[in-house]
């Protein structure tokens, strides 16, 4: 079947095949309208070779795709989005990638192995291959495979994505230095990246991080080991330094932050309260979202949040719950103390509107319903509480039967109550 040259547009191809064998190939809309969806035997290989000149966008969903796709990929010129959600071979990802080096702009791999990362960044005489217009690279590595041992050319001096703008890596870091990201400082817009302690030493040892070269990161996703009980005792405390340099040089850009598992919370509230005393840079200004769950914040901790976060209006938080105890007079000192006056307490931040919080330690939802409840007091957009879904209801009839019972929120309970009622 052949296609005709005006449908040379933007042909999106998604192969996935089924246990009886056959395959099927389904065209961007732009395409469909003409000539449909085509559900074919194995004989879609010959079907591709005939549309590769017209192929910019190709997805592989199983693994057993490949038999049918393998001898057509190699004659496909022009690509501009691949995603391989199965391993591949060494041989077929390099034939690919040197064919459409020059024209990738979205490149997703999931199991990358040393075989296959050797491929993605050198060709097979050793000399670095370079993606001149890649924008958005993802891969996904696990660390059974250790690193990969690279040719020298390409590992001293290789750059492969001189645009990246969004680098997104899941589970490990294979290459043993800055390879991937050596050219990008100054155009990455969205990170997420594991901090191994392999990636702390690349990332800490990195010529443009040690040049404090200014990003313009918007969008951060920093995730620690799970099994960090297994590394150094300072692994947290440097996993933490690091993600604090990479905030702070990205001059006030980043929008999204997330820091995930294990980070220093010490560390982390010392530089937000920091904030309006920092002279080089406000490193969280013009954050918007910020999600925190393994900190284990007390109150005092996430009116320290509000305040020196200004623009905020997403927070996704653990709130301890020994934070505050309504019953206990102590407890109730502790909050005056927090709150001087009602002039200083309304409004601690005017954007936040959405707060999911997620309740830590023993004592009873009580305790953290009413420190919602006193955030909520001096919030006035706060319109979203929300937890997490096995303590919903007891969380919400928490807050409801707190205002009932309390008299400290006064004249804003009607506001409370309506913050509240529209809970589900």
């Amino acid at each position: 079947m052949l296609i005709p040259a005006a449908s040379a547009l933007s042909v999106s191809v998604s192969v996935s095949s089924s246990a009886s064998g056959s395959a099927s190939v389904s065209v961007s809309k732009a395409c469909s309208e003409s000539y449909g969806t085509w559900s074919v035997e194995p004989s879609i290989g010959t079907l591709l070779s005939e549309l590769a000149a017209n192929i910019s966008v190709v997805r592989i969903d199983y693994d057993s795709s490949l038999q049918f796709v393998g001898p057509a990929m190699a004659f496909t010129k022009g690509l501009t989005h691949l995603s391989m959600a199965f391993p591949v071979s060494a041989g077929l990802l390099s034939q690919i990638v040197q064919r459409n080096a020059e024209t990738l702009q979205h490149l997703h791999i999931q199991s990358l192995h040393p075989e296959l990362a050797r491929a993605l960044v050198s060709d097979s005489c050793g000399q670095p291959l370079v993606y001149p217009n890649l924008e958005h690279l993802r891969f996904s590595q696990h660390a059974i495979f250790g690193s990969v041992a690279l040719p020298e050319a390409v590992s001293s001096c290789g750059a492969p994505f001189p645009r990246l703008e969004s680098l997104v890596v899941e589970n490990s870091y294979m290459f043993t230095n800055d390879l991937v990201f050596r050219a990008a400082y100054g155009h990455l817009r969205r990170l997420c990246l594991p901090l191994t302690p392999r990636v702390i030493k690349i990332v800490s040892q990195s010529p443009g991080f040690r040049s404090k070269a200014k990003t313009e990161i918007r969008h951060l996703l920093l995730e620690t080991s799970i099994f960090n009980h297994d590394l150094a005792a300072d692994y947290t405390v440097q996993a933490t330094r690091l993600a604090l340099d990479i905030i702070s040089a990205s001059s006030s850009t980043i929008q999204t932050l997330y820091l995930l598992n294990d980070f220093d919370k010490h560390m982390v509230m010392q530089a937000i309260r920091s904030e309006k005393t920092m002279t080089t840079t406000a490193a969280f200004r013009n954050l918007t979202k910020l999600c925190c769950r393994s900190l284990a914040l007390d109150l005092a901790d996430v009116t320290s949040m509000l305040r020196n976060i200004p623009r905020l209006r997403n927070l996704d938080c653990s709130l301890a719950a020994d934070s505050l105890d309504p019953h206990n007079a102590e407890s109730v000192e502790r909050m005056v103390t927090y709150y001087a006056s009602p002039e200083e307490m309304f409004p601690l931040n005017k954007w936040v509107s959405s707060w999911h919080v997620v309740g830590r330690g023993n004592a009873k939802m009580a305790n953290i319903a009413y420190a919602v409840l006193l955030v909520a007091l001096s919030c006035p957009r706060l319109s979203t509480v929300t937890h997490s879904p096995l303590f919903k209801q007891e969380f919400y009839e928490q807050m409801r039967e707190l205002l009932q019972e309390t008299s400290l929120f006064g004249g804003y309970k009607h506001r409370l109550w309506h913050l509240v009622s529209h809970q589900r």
